[in-house]
């Protein structure tokens, strides 16, 4: 089952990492997610993608499937 079909699937870690001058001196933050809505097609999905297009080539662009919208539901150090 994936993110969009059980929305609470969408509760893994991510990290917002803060380089440190060394590598036992980084610091993140753990965030758990709740996928809200996605699209597959219309402007929600289509300009993100052609913004990707136009700064990273169509290849890039290509590979997104979907966009979506989250909701913070926890952080943790």
């Amino acid at each position: 089952m994936g993110l969009f079909e059980e929305p609470h699937a969408g509760q893994s870690p991510g990290e917002r990492i803060e380089p440190g001058a060394t590598l036992s001196d980084w610091k993140g933050v753990r965030v758990s997610l709740k996928v809200m809505d996605r699209a597959t097609s219309g402007p929600v999905f289509e300009n993100p993608r052609n913004e990707i297009a136009r700064m990273k080539g169509k290849a890039a662009a290509n590979i997104i499937d979907a966009a979506g919208r989250s909701e913070l539901t926890e952080v943790r150090p």
